[in-house]
């Protein structure tokens, strides 16, 4: 066997390793910067989306094209959902019934 210095090293990472500590703090808050870029778009969107049913939730817009757009995407994905989880039941019954034939 092998001791941790005579193992190959396949990849290095400075974020992982000890010191580095300005490297840390920077990749750290570009993490949480783009992590906010992620959130903030869907938060007021939902919350734009929400207050057509609710006016008590505040929200930044309510145009009606927008909410259009919403549930004209929802409907999209919803149905993007039933064909990709019909295609994956369907697949998996005829790989299962190919299995018990060549398994007899």
């Amino acid at each position: 066997m092998k001791n941790e210095k005579e193992r190959q090293q396949l990849y290095t990472d400075l974020y992982f390793e000890k010191g580095h500590w300005w490297l840390k703090i920077w990749q750290t808050l570009v993490a949480i910067f783009g992590w906010m870029c992620v959130f903030v778009p869907i938060i007021i969107t939902v919350t734009s989306f929400w207050a057509i049913y609710n006016p008590k939730i505040p929200h930044i817009w309510s145009y009606s094209e927008g909410i259009f757009e919403i549930k004209f995407i929802g409907i999209l994905l919803a149905f993007a959902f039933v064909m990709a989880s019909l295609f994956a039941t369907s697949m998996t019954i005829i790989q299962n019934r190919r299995r018990d034939r060549l398994a007899e």
